[in-house]
């Protein structure tokens, strides 16, 4: 991996860093020295956050698991096929990043090969009472990798899910994260639990604000308070 994009840099370009809640340990060794019943890390969500971890804790040689409630990985990364004889991006498509950052995480320089950059020429903007059209961000826009004949979600699915398609759980839907001990108990719906080191909470905001999953003990404010 390339030394000016540490995997650090990778997540923090790619924006998938902010949706975290890291919750255990912040020293995680390379090597596991639990027994096999015990993960070194469980990752929370299967979008392109919790892909993406997933992707690097492989990269690092951890023991982990990467828990989806929905039957697909991808989260707001979606494709339509049925519409046109062309995939189309659903949900998730403003993945602003770099090519270099693209072909760096596929590790082939073949992911920036089917895409282009885009930047707009203009772009209209509401400012609450009237829509106008402005120039100026055509300058300031940061610019993003809009894929050809594919979409974001096979860009996760082929970079970031290929290689842990084996410790990628679908229809494992999270009810409770206890982290009061030195281990981390993982309650799912039903009666299964699961015990990891450090957990990786990638699911988005609106799922915490619902509650749908408890956390004991509670989250602490610095976690809550950008919620």
């Amino acid at each position: 991996m390339s030394a000016n994009y540490t995997r650090r840099r990778i997540a923090a370009l790619l924006g998938v860093t902010p949706a975290m809640l890291a919750l255990g340990s912040q020293n995680v060794g390379a090597q596991s020295n639990t027994g096999s019943d015990v993960l070194d890390v469980a990752v929370i969500g299967a979008g392109a956050a919790g892909l993406t971890a997933g992707f690097l804790l492989n990269e690092a040689g951890l023991s982990f698991r990467v828990f989806e409630a929905a039957n697909i990985h991808g989260g707001r990364a979606k494709k339509d096929t049925s519409f046109a004889d062309f995939p189309l991006d659903l949900g998730g498509e403003w993945v602003h990043t770099s090519a270099d950052v693209l072909n760096t995480l596929s590790q082939t320089n073949s992911a920036s090969q089917t895409a282009r950059e885009w930047r707009p020429v203009s772009c209209q903007v509401w400012d609450g009472e009237t829509l106008y059209q402005a120039d100026r961000y055509a300058l300031e826009w940061r610019g993003e990798q809009r894929f050809i004949d594919t979409t974001w979600f096979d860009f996760f699915d082929r970079y970031m899910a290929q290689g842990i398609r084996d410790r990628i759980r679908l229809n494992a839907q999270v009810a409770e994260v206890d982290y009061s001990r030195h281990l981390v108990s993982i309650s799912f719906a039903g009666s299964a639990t699961g015990r990891a080191r450090h957990v990786i909470v990638t699911v988005p905001v609106n799922v915490l604000k619902r509650g749908d999953i408890a956390f004991t003990p509670d989250l602490p404010r610095k976690k809550t308070a950008c919620a």
